[in-house]
């Protein structure tokens, strides 16, 4: 059985430059208190289970996911680069973007751009 949340995580780890950028601290679901908080990072968090997308003849056809990722950082220039590789990352992965999110700067001097992206799978790909 695929899991898609492993699948796009090691997407994202597999860009370079984004390993570049937040190094060791691409997580999924959440950010752990006890891991470097001055550095930026990057969490994929899944927005809910997979949903049944596309049906046919009595059959589920296709699946639906839909992620959060959140970039967060001290440095607003790269954060928005990171943000691009993702972009990219889950693009290639047919994943679309929504509408939404967040991008602003919290009180400290920290950045969050959080996006939202939903992707279905290929037809009769169901094992998940």
């Amino acid at each position: 059985m695929k899991d898609m949340l492993d699948i796009m995580f090691g997407a994202i780890q597999s860009c370079q430059r984004l390993v570049e950028l937040a190094g060791d601290r691409i997580y999924k679901y959440d950010f752990p208190q006890s891991a470097d908080h001055r550095s930026l990072r990057i969490v994929i968090t899944p927005l809910g289970p997979p949903k049944g997308s596309t049906g046919g003849s009595d059959d589920l056809l296709t699946w639906q996911f839909t992620y959060q990722v959140n970039v967060e950082g001290p440095n607003r220039k790269k954060l928005k680069e990171a943000q691009h590789y993702v972009q990219q990352v889950m693009a290639g992965h047919l994943f679309a973007q929504m509408t939404g999110g967040l991008d602003e700067q919290l009180k400290d001097g920290w950045f969050v751009d959080a996006r939202r992206y939903r992707g279905n799978t290929k037809i009769y790909e169901t094992d998940y």
